[in-house]
């Protein structure tokens, strides 16, 4: 884990692939589940920190996020969602339901969540109480 720990003020987001949005469309536990690439499981759930691209609004920031997560994935499909999370409300969360995560940078405005416990009840804390945001990946 390279780079410095998210304050609790600040915000990330996370594009979520329309596979991983249930049935209705809407951003689901799978969003936030750790992937399994060539067998092994990844070591964070990737995110994009928000205040680090220094714009005068959140609105503006995530603006700048979304470029920089489309740059990263070489493009994202119109049909997935953007979900912004505050990273205190991740803490205290988590917290509640007994488990906790790290969200640390990894490159530039690229971060990552780190789950210090059983990922799969976080993932779900995560998309059922976290999310202070959500916007069509089409409005970017």
């Amino acid at each position: 884990m390279p780079g410095q720990i998210l304050p609790p003020n600040e915000h990330i987001s996370r594009y979520c692939k329309p596979t991983s949005l249930d049935a209705d469309m809407n951003i689901s536990a799978a969003s936030f589940y750790l992937r399994t690439l060539d067998g092994e499981i990844e070591e964070c759930v990737s995110v994009d920190w928000l205040e680090i691209h220094k714009k005068n609004n959140i609105q503006d920031n995530l603006v700048e996020s979304v470029k920089a997560i489309r740059k990263r994935m070489k493009g994202l499909n119109n049909n997935g969602k953007i979900a912004v999370l505050e990273v205190g409300t991740i803490h205290r969360k988590l917290k509640e339901g007994r488990k906790s995560a790290i969200i640390q940078q990894l490159k530039n405005s690229h971060c990552g969540i780190y789950y210090r416990s059983e990922y799969l009840e976080s993932a779900k804390i995560l998309a059922d109480e976290c999310i202070t945001r959500i916007d069509p990946v089409s409005n970017f």
